[in-house]
């Protein structure tokens, strides 16, 4: 069960740091220096065989403000280095054009421009080593984070545009919080986390299902094999989790690794009776033992070993 704790430590702050970080990164918006390229049918060539997710408007021709808007943005603003800013700028609006009604499509082109001022707000945030741990830091940068979206956006817009990455990310931190908390036994963050799991919505929940199978089996395997349960044992639990197919590829992968361990500790032995031994000096022992390694694996097996020495 420590061992799901740490993961959901290391997890979390790998998770949080990229949604915070990547999604957000000021150079996403920085005009470089390139050469205006010809129009042509595609845009710019890292988006040939793509198009744009999404759908922009409802039936009535009436904006739809969602996260499906930022991406589309982001759809645009992923080419800069091969177009520049103004290009893609002049590009998105034509496309919101042509796409939507004259309403909606004002409306969406005044909220790219918040958008586009909000990244290029975002070059100003640089991280202070002084606020602590790296977990600190991003905390920090988030709210840095929010306190801009407020400059740019109406309350009603943030919740639209970004409810769903605040959403993962408030999540994500409750679950650090948890994690971190040494008040709480095991049983009571496993039940605190379940609490979190079922204010997820269903989409996100199916999406973690594997990996939360994938803990769930990794914590009771743990403590079977503490209590000394047989491979027979093990093998249940497995198919009881992970179904018999998985249980069975599980049960391969066991004894693969058990029988490479065994060559292994054959091989050390007999690498220590060689370099132990009186007779020779230290450039032939080192020799026999070259020998003795290239015998006793393939060229593929061979880089997994000095690791064992």
């Amino acid at each position: 069960m420590h061992g799901k704790a740490l993961g959901i430590t290391l997890g979390v702050v790998a998770l949080i740091a990229t949604l915070v970080v990547v999604k957000t990164r000021p150079e996403a918006i920085e005009a470089e220096s390139v050469a205006a390229v010809p129009a042509s049918v595609v845009f710019a060539k890292s988006l040939e065989g793509t198009t744009p997710d999404g759908v922009l408007q409802n039936v009535g021709g009436e904006l739809v403000i969602d996260e499906g808007l930022i991406e589309r943005f982001d759809y645009y603003l992923s080419t800069l280095g091969e177009r520049t800013l103004p290009e893609i700028r002049k590009e998105v609006e034509s496309a919101l054009d042509k796409e939507l009604q004259t309403k909606a499509a004002a409306e969406a082109k005044r909220l790219f421009g918040s958008y586009l001022d909000f990244k290029q707000s975002l070059k100003a945030l640089t991280p202070d080593p002084a606020t602590g741990s790296a977990l600190d830091i991003v905390r920090v940068r988030r709210a840095s984070i929010l306190a801009l979206r407020s400059r740019y956006f109406s309350p009603a817009e943030i919740t639209a545009l970004f409810g769903k990455e605040d959403l993962l990310e408030n999540d994500a931190f409750a679950r650090m919080d948890i994690a971190k908390n040494p008040s709480l036994s095991i049983a009571q963050k496993n039940a605190k986390l379940a609490e979190l799991d079922a204010k997820l919505p269903v989409t996100v929940r199916e999406g973690r299902a594997p990996d939360v199978k994938h803990h769930a089996l990794i914590d009771a395997e743990r403590t079977a094999r503490a209590r000394g349960a047989t491979e027979a044992q093990i093998l249940q639990i497995r198919t009881d989790i992970a179904g018999p197919e998985v249980a069975q590829n599980l049960a391969a992968l066991d004894r693969e690794e058990a029988a490479w361990k065994q060559r292994v500790d054959i091989y050390l032995a007999e690498r220590k009776r060689l370099l132990d031994f009186a007779g020779k000096t230290d450039a032939d022992k080192q020799a026999d033992v070259v020998r003795l390694r290239d015998s006793s694996f393939s060229i593929e097996e061979r880089s997994r070993v000095p690791v064992f020495e």
